[in-house]
């Protein structure tokens, strides 16, 4: 009876107190969760690299019928979801408005997961071919890049409201490939996203600089973009003369100690 007893309780342990020769199960399934992630990245090493936008695109699949829609229906379908959106962001629900750039997106600029096991299986590069919306009409595709473009920005207004400097930085890379005229309000944008985190050395800033130098270019008279490239030159320039100061003070330092010492032998 003792050892039915014993046996009982350790079926019925938690899998958290669980153990295979001393090592916890919880300690085990880490491990195998963390070499089968690594194993995946190889695979889909591809897929990871699509902004999450991209990336989530597949997964409305509802959104495949719309885009046999007629472009006048589709293209008002798309504008639909991003001011549904936008609404969503006064609200606060950043999730929800996320979710609707998202579809707005993807009617025009979506990712197609070919695999027919995809439901049981990872997600692999050789099953991932990539769309974008295609026209002979010069006017629909100077559309659908605008509202493209609009969706990254708002995407990665979200993202920096949120803190996640990287996301916002990625939707703005994106969304400045979309098109060869550069978007001023997007390389604002991705200026802030990399020197408004604390993490932020020499290297944003100089990148941010670049950015907002690009977009002052593009237009002189952008009082906002004009104002924060001033400011980071003004930052920049104590910043480097609090260096200067501080590298001057050590050489010196430096020097004398090794006056200092040069005289000691001297004496010795």
């Amino acid at each position: 009876m003792e050892s039915r007893d014993d046996d009982q309780t350790h079926n019925d342990a938690p899998f958290e107190k669980a153990t295979v020769n001393g090592t916890p199960m919880s300690v085990i399934f880490d491990q195998a969760v963390k070499l089968r992630t690594a194993r995946d990245a190889v695979l889909r090493s591809n897929f990871d690299n699509f902004p999450i936008f991209l990336q989530n695109s597949w997964i409305h699949r509802e959104l495949s019928e719309k885009r046999e829609l007629p472009f006048d229906s589709r293209f008002e379908l798309a504008t639909r979801f991003k001011l549904e959106g936008n609404e969503k962001v006064k609200e606060g629900l950043f999730s929800e408005a996320l979710t609707l750039y998202e579809k707005s997106f993807a009617l025009f600029r979506w990712i197609e997961n070919t695999n027919p096991n995809w439901q049981n299986d990872t997600i692999k590069d050789e099953f991932i071919k990539e769309h974008s919306f295609e026209s002979n009409n010069p006017d629909e595709i100077k559309q659908v890049n605008q509202l493209l473009q609009n969706v990254c920005t708002n995407i990665a207004i979200i993202r920096l409201k949120l803190k996640q400097f990287s996301l916002a930085i990625s939707a703005c890379d994106y969304s400045l490939q979309i098109d060869e005229e550069p978007c001023v309000k997007t390389l604002y944008l991705r200026a802030k996203a990399r020197t408004t985190p604390k993490s932020a050395g020499l290297v944003e800033e100089n990148l941010a600089l670049k950015d907002l130098s690009s977009a002052l270019a593009i237009e002189p008279n952008n009082r906002i973009v004009k104002r924060e490239l001033e400011k980071m030159l003004r930052q920049k320039k104590l910043v480097e003369a609090k260096r200067k100061k501080v590298y001057s003070g050590s050489y010196i330092y430096v020097m004398q100690t090794s006056y200092l010492l040069l005289i000691a032998c001297y004496l010795n």
